[in-house]
């Protein structure tokens, strides 16, 4: 009878054993599909018992020979990027203080300092 029941389970279909990305510290991840080839110039800080890299707003992080991308922000990262990431100021344009970047204002210094009136040409 045992000799039955071990044939009958050899027998059986193998399963299939699908893999997830790895959690990491208790959040989800997803596998990155492309990364950055110089990611480990990207601004970083030590979480999880790894790095995890800022990359145009996502956190990659290694994790068993892959890398992942986090697919919420945690609290210690997010406290990170906003302490210590600097935020570029807004873009309002080329010149934000003056509208006309080429044409300065010419004029003659005040006379209390003594310099003589500018020179017209044509006269």
């Amino acid at each position: 009878m045992l000799s039955l029941l071990l044939s009958l389970l050899l027998s059986l279909p193998g399963c299939t054993v699908r893999t997830y990305p790895p959690a990491v510290g208790g959040y989800a991840t997803v596998y990155a599909e492309n990364v950055p080839p110089n990611i480990y110039a990207y601004p970083h800080v030590s979480y999880g018992g790894s790095y995890a890299y800022l990359v145009d707003d996502r956190w990659y992080y290694p994790s068993e020979g892959r890398w992942v991308v986090l697919r919420e922000e945690p609290a210690e990262l997010r406290h990170y990027r906003s302490t210590y990431i600097q935020q570029a100021p807004p873009a309002y344009g080329r010149y934000p203080y003056r509208q006309y970047p080429y044409e300065e204002r010419r004029s003659a210094p005040p006379a209390q300092y003594g310099y003589p009136p500018p020179a017209v040409p044509g006269r």
